[in-house]
C-alpha cells in the first residue's frame, strides 16, 4: 500500500495564522473606541473588513497559482503587519496615521500585483487590471493625506464615503479578473 504524503506549505500556514492573529488583535482594538463616534467606528469596520477580503483573495489566488515565492511571502508579512496598524489606527484620533497606513497598503498590493505578474506569466488571473485598481488607490489615499496635511478639508467622513467607494469599486475589479473556464 502506498503511502500519500501531502505536501505542506508552511509558508501559507504562518500566513494563516498571522491573518488570525490580527483578527484577534482587531476584536481588542475596538475597545478603544470612546463611546460611539461614527467615524473612528466606521473606520474600524472598514480596516476589519479589508483583511478579511485580503484573506479571501490572497488565498483564492493561492489555491490556483501555489505559494512558494520567498519574495512574495515576505510581501504578505509585511502587508499583514500594515494591516495590523491600519486596524490599530483607526480608532486612533489620528487621521493622518490611517491615511498613510492605507497608502501604504494599496503601494503594497500594487507591488503584489506586479510580482504576481512578473512570476506567473501565464496565470489565469488578470492581474494587469489588479494593479490599475490598486496604483489608483494609493493615488487616492496621497491626495487624501496632501488633503488632510494642508487642512483642505476638514470633515474626514468625505474623504471617508470617497475612498470607501473607490475601494468597493476596487474589490469588484478584483473578482472579476478571474477568466472563466
Amino acid at each position: 500500500m502506498k503511502r500519500i504524503i501531502k505536501k505542506i506549505n508552511y509558508r501559507l500556514s504562518l500566513v494563516d495564522v498571522m491573518y488570525g492573529v490580527i483578527l484577534t488583535y482587531g476584536f481588542a482594538t475596538v475597545d478603544q473606541v470612546k463611546g460611539f463616534e461614527i467615524i473612528p467606528v466606521l473606520k474600524y469596520i472598514f480596516a476589519y473588513s479589508i483583511i478579511i477580503i485580503d484573506w479571501v483573495h490572497a488565498h483564492e489566488v493561492y489555491s490556483r497559482e501555489g505559494y512558494s515565492s520567498n519574495i512574495i511571502f515576505i510581501l504578505d508579512l509585511i502587508i499583514l503587519f500594515i494591516i495590523s496598524r491600519l486596524i490599530k489606527s483607526s480608532v486612533s484620533s489620528s487621521q493622518f496615521s490611517f491615511w498613510i497606513f492605507m497608502g501604504a497598503l494599496f503601494f503594497l498590493y500594487s507591488t503584489w500585483d506586479f510580482l504576481m505578474l512578473k512570476i506567473n506569466k501565464k496565470s489565469e488571473f488578470n492581474f494587469i487590471n489588479e494593479l490599475k485598481a490598486d496604483l489608483f488607490n494609493c493615488l487616492i489615499c496621497l491626495v487624501f493625506v496632501l488633503t488632510i496635511h494642508f487642512k483642505f478639508i476638514r470633515d474626514e467622513i468625505f474623504l471617508f464615503l470617497i475612498f470607501a467607494v473607490m475601494y468597493i469599486i476596487t474589490v469588484i475589479i478584483w473578482e472579476r479578473r478571474i477568466k472563466k473556464t
